[in-house]
């Protein structure tokens, strides 16, 4: 995660939109992960700092798909949408500090997947096939596994499940791990082809 912001930082075009969306993201999941082990070390909860991550974390997926299919508007709405459905899940559905907002995460990643699979038949009506084997469509993907893999342990609540080891390993901590290097692994992909088209330039 740290080496990927300290590249990105030093190599992202500035003048590129996907470029800058990615730095934001990149930035914020640097700041969550440090604050995390901040509040840890004061053995302070954590959900919802936690919850505020997930919330900004998925507007700014959000925006970057509605840039990249040209629905501003929509983009807006939705995240418009979203966020007040945020602010009444913090307030009413899910209120406290001890609280994890599961369905402001489920909700994020559900508005997103349905969005990013919209988007993908549209172009395939229009025969823009080209576009799934773009770096764009790389990027786009990258949080997919993350939001549906999250969204599955935390919407459902099987503490059973999630606390059963595997070869002395929580399932939890496991699919975390996995959902993680996918989306990291496909990000660094991202950033490797633009570097390799920028030198070819």
């Amino acid at each position: 995660m740290l080496l990927s912001f300290v590249y990105w930082a030093f190599h992202h075009d500035k003048r590129n939109k996907h470029h800058v969306y990615l730095f934001y993201i990149l930035a914020l999941n640097l700041t969550n992960e440090l604050l995390s082990t901040l509040l840890k070390l004061l053995e302070l909860p954590l959900q919802l700092s936690a919850s505020f991550y997930n919330v900004v974390h998925c507007m700014l997926w959000l925006s970057l798909l509605s840039t990249t299919s040209g629905r501003r508007k929509t983009g807006r709405r939705l995240i418009k949408t979203y966020l007040a459905f945020c602010v009444f899940d913090f307030i009413v559905l899910e209120p406290g500090l001890h609280n994890f907002k599961v369905y402001s995460l489920v909700i994020g990643a559900v508005m997103y997947t349905y969005w990013m699979i919209a988007d993908s038949m549209e172009r395939l009506k229009s025969e823009d096939l080209a576009y799934f084997s773009s770096n764009t469509y790389t990027l786009l993907s990258a949080p997919i596994v993350f939001f549906v893999g999250f969204s599955l342990l935390m919407g459902f609540k099987l503490k059973g499940i999630n606390t059963m080891p595997i070869y002395g390993v929580p399932f939890f901590t496991l699919v975390c791990y996995f959902v993680n290097a996918v989306y990291y692994i496909t990000t660094a992909i991202f950033m490797y082809r633009e570097k390799q088209r920028h030198d070819g330039t």
